[in-house]
């Protein structure tokens, strides 16, 4: 498992944050970055977040700390 820092250059247009339970700067695990990225994509759906380009822009990232 490969640990990862919750990144973002934004927050959504609609909410306070992104999903209940991010926090810029936050570590977590995962198998690799393609699987940590669909755990946060799929957070922010399930969070209601709308996937359009603000999202695709500014929304948060899966950064690997090596």
């Amino acid at each position: 498992m490969a640990k990862f820092l919750m990144k973002s250059k934004s927050v959504p247009k609609s909410f306070p944050t992104w999903f209940c339970g991010y926090e810029e700067g936050k570590t977590f695990t995962a198998p690799d970055k393609s699987a940590a990225q669909r755990w946060l994509n799929d957070k922010c759906l399930q969070a209601g977040t709308v996937v359009d380009e603000f999202f695709n822009h500014y929304g948060p990232r899966a950064e690997e700390i090596k």
